[in-house]
C-alpha cells in the first residue's frame, strides 16, 4: 500500500463497486479487504483492496452523474478509480523492474 492510498467508507465502496452495503460488509468479514482500518467507529477500505479483491475495475468508466443528492461526489469516485489504476500501474512497473533485474543477474551468471 502506498502512502497516498485512498480510503473509502463501506457505503462509498458499495456505490463505487455497484453493489450493496451488505455485500461490502460481508466481503470484508470474509477477509477480502485485509488493509481495511477502523477509524472513529467507521470502517475505511483502501481502493487497492477493492481492486485486488476484484470488486472494482479501475479501468471501468465512471458513471455519468445522475440528478440525485448521492452524485455530488462523482468526482471523488473518478479520482478514487484513477488512484486505484495508478496503484496498479505502479505495482506492474515494480514487478517488471524486478523481473528485468533477475534476468540481468542470470545473464551475468551465464556469461
Amino acid at each position: 500500500m502506498s502512502s497516498t492510498e485512498c480510503f473509502v467508507t463501506r457505503r462509498e465502496a458499495a456505490r463505487i463497486c455497484g453493489c450493496s452495503y451488505d455485500s461490502i460488509r460481508r466481503r470484508q468479514a470474509d477477509g477480502a479487504y485485509p488493509n481495511a482500518e477502523e477509524r472513529d467507529g467507521a470502517w475505511l477500505i483502501p481502493m487497492s483492496d477493492l481492486v485486488a479483491a476484484g470488486d472494482l475495475d479501475p479501468t471501468a468508466p465512471t458513471e455519468p452523474a445522475r440528478h440525485d443528492p448521492d452524485t455530488s461526489d462523482i468526482g471523488a469516485v473518478r479520482i478514487a478509480r484513477l488512484e486505484a489504476e495508478l496503484a496498479w500501474a505502479q505495482a506492474e512497473i515494480e514487478f517488471q523492474r524486478n523481473l528485468l533485474m533477475q534476468m540481468a543477474a542470470r545473464s551475468r551468471e551465464a556469461a
